[in-house]
């Protein structure tokens, strides 16, 4: 019979499973090789409800911070794209980048 974790906490592989999830981007094989485990326990561990709770409040943390950094980011590309030192390709390059997220075609 399975011990049912009433603490709600994560063990410690959960942990690292979480923290490995955000490192590698989600990439289930790299992480597999770093704890050592098979794809099918990184599924149930991925399906773990703390699990997936952690990692939905990751994601989120990680949204808002890009969010929050969006303005100085874009302010930083148009000032690379208006040097005249930079090399014009990637000028081009960085320009194009910012057309299209802008949702320029």
């Amino acid at each position: 019979m399975r011990k049912i974790n009433t603490k709600k906490k994560l063990t410690e592989t959960q942990e690292n499973f979480c923290e490995l999830y955000a490192r590698h981007a989600g990439d289930i094989n790299k992480i597999c090789i770093s704890l050592h485990i098979t794809p099918s326990r990184a599924t149930q561990i991925l399906e773990h409800p703390l699990v997936k709770e952690r990692i939905a409040r990751s994601v989120e943390i990680a949204r808002q911070k890009i969010e929050a950094a969006t303005p100085h980011l874009v302010n930083l590309a148009l000032e690379m794209v208006n040097d005249p030192d930079l090399n014009p390709k990637i000028r081009a390059s960085l320009l194009d980048s910012l057309l299209d997220r802008g949702g320029v075609a």
